[in-house]
């Protein structure tokens, strides 16, 4: 498996870090080779999820996979796979359409959000610096997944903070929000490293490892704010031990801005 942007991402060093078909998004050219994809098939033993009756129909899916390439007018730009079925299809119509607009990560993460959730998220929202002519905020760490970061913040508070960091990596893939449907593998990797990144513990080396191959599924730059949006998450966490945040006695104001060049001796730049 690999991501659309970023470079194969399944190498013997460190492979592919979240094994859900699940919200799965490759580029064009992934999708359009298929040639790679039934000389799999066919040299592989086995294929991880993928029957042998299911391998029998590689070619018979390539056939449709280069039909559809070559009927849209522009060509696929990416492929995002899903996992359900018609029962689940019919379960969802059956839904009323504000359940239905709801996003899957806040809702999944909402039975476990503490009553100050929406307070905490505000002060996160807080902690971004306002946009200058040369830097702002990438929006690709979208509101609904900084929601369900501060609906979680607390979830693996009771456990010593090495296991809470660990515990928290893996809750997106095979942890709490693993059956979570509908959520894309990048936001769930920028969940999982913002919450590894509140707990600040140490790493034993088969995490730190699985940390590097999330980091690889989104940007360099979407991986920094989300250590640094877990580091403002473990400052509120300190600040509010007992999760209780009393707005009419605020404990903390939170501003930032745009800085580089702030090591001794240099200049500030703004």
């Amino acid at each position: 498996m690999s991501q659309t942007g970023g470079d194969d991402n399944d190498d013997d060093d460190i492979p592919y870090p979240i094994s859900i078909i699940n919200g799965y998004t490759v580029s064009k050219v992934r999708f359009a080779d298929t040639k790679a994809m039934e000389r799999v098939a066919r040299a592989a033993q086995s294929v991880f999820r993928v029957s042998d009756r299911r391998r029998k129909q590689v070619p018979a899916v390539a056939l449709l996979i280069n039909v559809l390439h070559a009927a849209i007018p522009h060509g696929i730009r990416t492929a995002h796979f899903c996992q359900g079925g018609v029962r689940e299809g019919f379960l969802f119509r059956e839904l009323t359409p504000s359940v239905r607009a709801k996003d899957p990560l806040e809702a999944a993460t909402q039975n476990v959000a503490p009553a100050s959730a929406p307070t905490i998220y505000t002060m996160l929202m807080f902690s971004f610096p306002e946009p200058s002519s040369r830097s702002r905020f990438l929006g690709a760490i979208g509101a609904h997944v900084i929601r369900a970061f501060a609906n979680m913040l607390y979830v693996h508070a009771v456990m010593d903070k090495e296991l809470a960091s660990a515990s928290a990596l893996y809750s997106t893939s095979t942890g709490l929000l693993s059956s979570t449907r509908g959520v894309s593998h990048e936001d769930r990797a920028r969940l999982a490293l913002m919450l590894e990144s509140r707990y600040m513990g140490e790493l034993p080396p088969r995490e730190v490892r699985f940390r590097e191959a999330l980091r690889r599924v989104i940007t360099p730059e979407e991986v920094w704010w989300a250590a640094y949006l877990g580091r403002v998450g473990y400052l509120i966490s300190r600040l509010y031990p007992s999760v209780t945040v009393d707005e009419s006695k605020p404990r903390l104001t939170l501003s930032s801005e745009w800085a580089v060049d702030l090591g001794k001796g240099k200049t500030r730049r703004v």
